[in-house]
């Protein structure tokens, strides 16, 4: 059976719809390129051009400073700077043993005097020997050294009473590297 006239009368006028999300969809993205595009193309035809300008007038301006100095100064001007990039080196590497000395002072004892103090910086190991008045001053010595946060380990020996009734003794501290450089 044929469709009736009016039928086809109104299917033919009416325009045929895609669903509404794609196509907005695609406005969107159309839009997002379009705008992608712009920003670009300033990009490359603003900014480029104004920085490679910038770039230009500073290497004149290098290049006409370089000349002012003579080749001769300007090789011992690059010297000297080398030289004191390796001094500045070297001093960062450098083992001070200024802050150790005023740890190892605030961890003695006030009646124990150290005779020998041997620091081996790669390793951390101190060796020490000294004398205290009494062995209870010897103890409380070893036993700061013992509870010093700084110290990995320590070992102790060699406690024996020496002339004029002073107790001697020598030990072995390791502390972490980092103790025997500049802050």
């Amino acid at each position: 059976m044929p469709l009736p006239q009016k039928v086809i009368d109104r299917l033919s006028r009416e325009p045929a719809g895609t669903p509404g999300w794609s196509s907005q969809l695609l406005l969107f993205s159309g839009a997002l390129f379009l705008m992608s595009a712009i920003v670009y193309g300033g990009i490359v035809l603003g900014y480029k051009p104004y920085f490679e300008g910038r770039r230009k007038k500073l290497n004149d301006q290098i290049q006409a400073f370089t000349q002012q100095i003579p080749l001769a100064q300007q090789v011992k001007l690059t010297s000297f700077y080398a030289q004191l990039s390796n001094v500045k080196t070297l001093l960062d590497q450098h083992a001070a043993l200024t802050p150790f000395l005023k740890w190892f002072e605030e961890h003695t004892h006030q009646n124990v005097f150290y005779g020998q103090l041997s620091v081996d910086v790669p390793s951390g190991k101190v060796s020490f020997s000294g004398t205290g008045k009494s062995l209870r001053d010897v103890e409380e010595q070893l036993a700061a050294f013992e509870r010093a946060k700084e110290v990995q380990s320590a070992t102790f020996g060699g406690v024996t009473a020496g002339e004029k009734g002073v107790w001697e003794f020598g030990g072995t501290l390791t502390l972490p590297a980092s103790s025997f450089r500049k802050k």
